[in-house]
């Protein structure tokens, strides 16, 4: 990522122009669907904690 970001400073067209995340709206677009993507991405793992640390259920779905 780092080497991209270099290279599109020196490029005269990059790919990806990094200039763009200071429109407002974009840059709270791109902030607001990571937040959601992090989050939907934890879900598989944070799901079955809570219904063993909150819930108290084991592998076999039996409160204990």
């Amino acid at each position: 990522m780092t080497l991209y970001v270099v290279h599109s400073r020196k490029t005269g067209s990059p790919v990806l122009d990094f200039a763009m995340l200071r429109l407002p709206t974009l840059r709270a677009a791109i902030i607001g669907v990571s937040c959601f993507r992090l989050g939907i991405g934890a879900l598989p793992f944070l799901l079955p904690l809570l219904m063993q640390v909150g819930f108290g259920l084991s592998r076999s779905g039996r409160a204990s």
